[in-house]
């Protein structure tokens, strides 16, 4: 996913910076933005022949135009024109333009989208400070410099001939929410198409990117407008803050390139929807919503290639602070302060909240899922460091022995999903972020987080329904012989989720 600026995908058709038509209400394609982009030339190019033409609180004021001119102009087949766009003193004036006017020998009619005879190669044209950095990041800054600076403008073969220099043919994408995608053209049905939708308009803050010769990463939050439908959820029209996270691993290929091969993206889908009042989990102990950049001067996103090779900061011990952070927290049982530093900040996700001082994040973090589990494990999937920066993409594995932020994990094996990185200095951690994958994780406890979102349910509303559950269930025992398991599930499967595991009210931690 690429985050170094501003998305939008706005429902109104923009010709120049003097024009503006109503938009048919249809999704975002590259075919219309090709076809506005030659409409914006040629209006541009009729009004300097013909006069001044103004745009007065969004209503076009102008000299000598008549509503054909007004109507043909925007005769494409993805605009029409909205009645109280034509200029006041020429609406009903449906002849054709003065033959008096200079319009008059103008062919108003918007071109047909032209055809790619030889794709045009986009060049990055990126500072010198950035020509030194780390292969993958390199990749991935080109590659988002592409689209943000031609996406959606550029047609099928220069697009294709574009992604071609930073993707792999055989690319896999994999992502929390939007589905799991094959090709880059899969990349872009399932990312940009379905996020496009659902968020027209955000504004990413890349909080970190690093990366080293075949691993990139990014944590990012994004302001975005949540408009259109998602997961069965009415776009509330509300602005959200996005936490999302992206690992990239772009080896080089048999073409000698470093394309991207796999590509995994995670958004705090759980945050979003507790922003929007509907929340999944059980509200944190700690706060929620509150994620910074590093309290570094390492440039944002942090870091600055250029600073930290100048500096030789040393990747190689901060790798091992951060395997440690990851390790001993949450495999291991020794204390934080033995690699964390006492002032530490941990910005945790939804149901965990932010942790500020080791011995908040002992109570509140570690100190609950440590207890919830045994037999714990850290399988690592991909990790990169640059300077003082590290991160892990990993599974958490563990046998619930009591629930956890009231999921039912009781007696549950488990694989949690968890996207972490960390700011090391002066050996030791000073700063962390991490964000999991819990629609995975309530499908592993016989939950469905996406239809949980659609219906408005939450672990506290099923645990309520359960208490009221509980008196039927008695009932039904005495009257049908059955054990409590089997009604349950004769009820509804979330109800057993909840009910199933032996003794769920009495291990429920935090």
């Amino acid at each position: 996913m690429y985050w170094l600026g501003i998305y939008s995908r706005d429902n109104h058709c923009r010709v120049a910076n003097d024009i503006i038509f109503g938009a048919k209400d249809n999704a975002p394609n590259r075919s219309l933005a090709r076809r506005l982009d030659s409409a914006k030339q040629h209006a541009k190019n009729t009004i300097d022949r013909s006069g001044s033409l103004q745009v007065n609180k969004g209503k076009l004021s102008t000299l000598r135009h008549s509503e054909a001119f007004w109507l043909e102009l925007c005769a494409a087949e993805s605009c029409q024109a909205r009645k109280d766009d034509v200029p006041e003193e020429s609406r009903g004036d449906h002849a054709a333009a003065d033959s008096e006017s200079p319009l008059a020998a103008v062919d108003h009619r918007l071109p047909e989208e032209p055809v790619a005879t030889a794709p045009r190669i986009w060049d990055p044209d990126l500072r010198v400070e950035f020509s030194t950095e780390p292969a993958a990041k390199s990749v991935i800054r080109k590659f988002d410099g592409y689209n943000m600076a031609r996406g959606g403008r550029d047609d099928a073969v220069t697009f294709d001939a574009n992604v071609d220099q930073y993707m792999n043919p055989d690319l896999f994408y994999e992502s929390v929410g939007f589905g799991n995608w094959h090709t880059p053209h899969g990349w872009a049905k399932g990312e940009e198409w379905n996020y496009g939708m659902a968020f027209p308009e955000t504004v990413f803050t890349q909080m970190l990117f690093f990366g080293d010769d075949q691993v990139a990463t990014t944590t990012t939050y994004g302001s975005a407008l949540w408009k259109g439908e998602l997961f069965g959820v009415k776009g509330p029209d509300q602005w959200v803050n996005l936490r999302i996270t992206d690992f990239y691993d772009i080896p080089k290929d048999d073409t000698g390139r470093h394309r991207i091969a796999y590509n995994f993206m995670m958004i705090d889908w759980a945050d979003a929807l507790r922003q929007i009042g509907r929340p999944i989990l059980f509200p944190a102990k700690l706060e929620e919503g509150r994620v910074l950049p590093p309290s570094a001067n390492d440039g944002v996103p942090a870091p600055l290639s250029v600073l930290v090779q100048a500096q030789k900061r040393d990747a190689g011990e901060a790798f091992r602070l951060a395997r440690a952070a990851l390790h001993r927290d949450w495999a291991g049982s020794g204390r934080a302060d033995e690699h964390w530093h006492k002032d530490m900040v941990f910005y945790g996700p939804a149901g965990i909240g932010l942790a500020e001082g080791v011995s908040t994040y002992e109570e509140h973090v570690l100190g609950p899922f440590r207890a919830a589990f045994t037999n714990r494990s850290v399988e690592e999937l991909y990790s990169c460091c640059e300077g003082n920066y590290c991160a892990v993409l990993s599974n958490i594995h563990g046998r619930g022995v009591q629930n956890w932020l009231g999921l039912p994990t009781a007696g549950k094996a488990v694989a949690i999903r968890m996207a972490m990185h960390w700011r090391t200095d002066k050996s030791r951690v000073h700063e962390g972020w991490a964000i999991i994958d819990f629609p995975g994780l309530f499908e592993q406890v016989g939950l469905d987080f996406y239809h949980m979102a659609m219906t408005g349910q939450s672990l506290a509303t099923l645990k309520e329904q359960k208490r009221d559950l509980i008196s039927l269930v008695a009932g039904a025992q005495k009257a049908t012989g059955s054990s409590a398991v089997a009604v349950y599930r004769s009820f509804n499967p979330s109800f057993c989720a909840l009910s199933c595991a032996e003794d769920t009210d009495s291990k429920d931690t935090e």
